[in-house]
C-alpha cells in the first residue's frame, strides 16, 4: 500500500512539474507572440503677443498616452494595434483652435503579411503611418481635435506594398485621411475635407552613395478647394567623400494639378496648378572634438501665387506635420501663419552636446514671402530665434525646454496691423516603455 502511495505521489509530482513547465512554456510563447509598447508625454506651451498683437496669449498643456501591441500571429503575419488618448487644457484657443478637449482614438490597426514567397515582400492593410523622407510631403493624416501642437497622431487608412531588396526599398500605396483634414493653401485660409492619395516611393540607402528617395503620388481632395495635385519629389542626403565632415541634403518638389484657389481665395472656376517647393541644407559636423559641435545652413522655398498669371503657383502643403524643431513646421512661431506655402526661409542652426545625454541647439530664421499678399507691404515677414535644450536621462525618458522669439517686419506688420514681438516658452517630459 505504501509502495502504491509512493508511486502515486511520484506520478502526481511529475504531473505538477510538467504542468508548471507547460505553463511556463505557454507564457514564454505568448510573450514571444505579443510585444507591448507605449509612451506618455506632457507638452506645455506659452506664447505671449500671438501674431505680433498685444491682446492675444496662449498657455496650455497637452498630455498624451499611447498604448499598443504587435501580435505575431504567425511567422509571416503580424497584427498591429495602438490606441491614443490626447487632451488639451488651458488657454489654447487663440493658437490651436482646440480648447479643453479630450480625444480618444484607435490610431493604428493593421495586418502585415511579411516575407511573402520567401522574398523581402510585405503587404500592410489597415490604419497605419505613411511617411517618406523627412515628412515634407506626407506626414500627418489626422486632424487632431485636442493635442494639436505635439501632433501625436499621424496615421492614414491605407494599403501598402513594400519590396525591399537591399539596398533598395520600393513602396506602392493607396491611402485616405482620417475624417475632415484641414487643408491650408494660399495664405491664412483653411478648408476641411477628406483626401485620397495613391502613388509610390523608391528608396536607396548605401554608405558610399548616400540616401536617395523618389516619390510620386496623386492627391484627390474633397474640400471646397478641390486640390487635385500631382507631386513629384527627389530627396537626397550625401556625405562629401573627400571631406566627410560635410553633409549635403535636400529635396525638390514639383506639383501639377487643378484647384479652385484663385488669388488666395475660393472661386467658382478651376485653375491649373504649377508649383515648386523644396529645401537645400549643408551641415558641418565636428564629432571628434569636445561637445561634438555642428553648424547647419538651410534655404527653404515654397512658391506663392503670382497674381499676374492665370495659373496657381502656390505650393500645396499636402500633409505636412511637426517632425522636429525647424522641420516642416518651419519656425515654432511663424509656422502658425506661414503654413508651409508662399515663403522663402533662410535658417542657420548650431548645436553642441554638453554631455552624452544632452543637446543644445540654436536656430535663427529669416522669413520672406515668395509673393506679396498686401500691395506695397513688401515680402519681408519676420525674424525668429529658437533655443532648444534636450535631455535624455535614460534611453526611455526624455525632457526638454524651448525658448522662441520672433520680430515682425513690414509684411507681417501690415497683415496683422500690429508690431509686437512674440515670445514663446515650451517644455516637455515623456517616458516610453
Amino acid at each position: 500500500m505504501k509502495r502504491k502511495l509512493v508511486i502515486i505521489a511520484g506520478v502526481w509530482a511529475l504531473m505538477v512539474i510538467e504542468l508548471a513547465n507547460a505553463e511556463e512554456a505557454l507564457e514564454r510563447a505568448w510573450h514571444d507572440k505579443i510585444e507591448f509598447h507605449g509612451d506618455i508625454t506632457a507638452f506645455y506651451d506659452f506664447q505671449d503677443d500671438l501674431y505680433f498683437t498685444d491682446d492675444l496669449e496662449a498657455s496650455f498643456v497637452e498630455p498624451t498616452l499611447r498604448l499598443g501591441a504587435n501580435i505575431h500571429l504567425a511567422k509571416w503575419i503580424d497584427l498591429n494595434l495602438r490606441g491614443a488618448f490626447t487632451a488639451v487644457a488651458g488657454g489654447s484657443m487663440d493658437l490651436t483652435f482646440a480648447e479643453d478637449e479630450i480625444e480618444t482614438v484607435l490610431d493604428l490597426w493593421n495586418v502585415e503579411l511579411k516575407e511573402l514567397f520567401d522574398q523581402p515582400l510585405s503587404v500592410k492593410l489597415g490604419r497605419q503611418e505613411v511617411g517618406f523622407g523627412d515628412g515634407f510631403l506626407i506626414y500627418d493624416g489626422v486632424a487632431e481635435e485636442a493635442a494639436v501642437l505635439s501632433t501625436p497622431l499621424r496615421s492614414f487608412y491605407a494599403a501598402m506594398v513594400t519590396y525591399a531588396p537591399e539596398p533598395f526599398t520600393f513602396d506602392l500605396f493607396a491611402a485616405l485621411t482620417e475624417g475632415d483634414y484641414v487643408v491650408y493653401d494660399g495664405f491664412i485660409n483653411s478648408f476641411k475635407g477628406r483626401s485620397r492619395f495613391f502613388g509610390g516611393n523608391a528608396h536607396l540607402e548605401k554608405e558610399d552613395i548616400g540616401i536617395w528617395d523618389v516619390l510620386v503620388f496623386y492627391r484627390d481632395d474633397t474640400s471646397d478647394l478641390k486640390n487635385d495635385t500631382l507631386s513629384m519629389s527627389l530627396r537626397g542626403e550625401y556625405a562629401i567623400p573627400f571631406f566627410p565632415l560635410l553633409t549635403l541634403s535636400g529635396e525638390i518638389v514639383k506639383q501639377y494639378g487643378n484647384t479652385k484657389l484663385n488669388r488666395g481665395v475660393l472661386s467658382d472656376t478651376t485653375q491649373n496648378r504649377d508649383a515648386w517647393g523644396g529645401h537645400v541644407d549643408a551641415t558641418l559636423s565636428l564629432e571628434e572634438i569636445r561637445f561634438s559641435p555642428y553648424i547647419k545652413g538651410s534655404f527653404i522655398s515654397l512658391s506663392g501665387d503670382d497674381p499676374d498669371t492665370y495659373e496657381v503657383e502656390s505650393y500645396d502643403p499636402m500633409f505636412f506635420g511637426w517632425n522636429d524643431w525647424g522641420k516642416w513646421w518651419i519656425g515654432s512661431i511663424a509656422s502658425w501663419e506661414l503654413v508651409t506655402t508662399n515663403e522663402n526661409v533662410l535658417m542657420i542652426e548650431a548645436g553642441i552636446n554638453p554631455t552624452q545625454s544632452t543637446k543644445l541647439r540654436v536656430q535663427l530664421f529669416d522669413f520672406r514671402l515668395d509673393e506679396e499678399i498686401i500691395a506695397g507691404a513688401g515680402r519681408e515677414w519676420s525674424r525668429e530665434a529658437n533655443v532648444i535644450f534636450d535631455w535624455y536621462p535614460t534611453e526611455k525618458i526624455y525632457t526638454g525646454v524651448e525658448f522662441g522669439y520672433a520680430h515682425p517686419r513690414k509684411a507681417a506688420k501690415a497683415f496683422n496691423g500690429a508690431n509686437e514681438n512674440t515670445v514663446e516658452v515650451s517644455a516637455w517630459v515623456g517616458v516610453s516603455f
